[in-house]
């Protein structure tokens, strides 16, 4: 969630604030996960995987993937998409990115 600086001071990633970094959320559609690709592991929000979505702003909960009928075709989602009439979405446990002609 930030950087230390030699004085002892933090540099906060968006949206984390406070003296450590401790407050602040995850907007909709960005989970609050540990960055991998990072030495220190910090916490950051990283945007929903096409596919996936996360309705609310918070850091208890992660992207989950779009119900029967709709997908998330962009990362970052915050809902997802109604299929158009004649196409559809089956597989639910995918990270599926549009709909099938039905």
């Amino acid at each position: 969630v930030a950087q230390l600086h030699g004085n002892g001071t933090c540099l906060c990633n968006a949206p984390f604030y406070g003296s450590r970094c401790e407050l602040g959320e995850c907007g909709a559609g960005f989970e609050y996960t540990q960055d991998q690709t990072n030495p220190a592991h910090l916490w950051v929000c990283r945007p929903c995987h096409t596919g996936l979505y996360k309705s609310a702003q918070g850091n208890g909960r992660p992207c989950v993937p779009c119900s029967h009928n709709t997908y998330a075709p962009t990362t970052g989602s915050s809902a997802c998409r109604r299929c158009e009439s004649r196409w559809l979405r089956v597989k639910v446990n995918e990270e599926t990115t549009s709909c099938e002609n039905a």
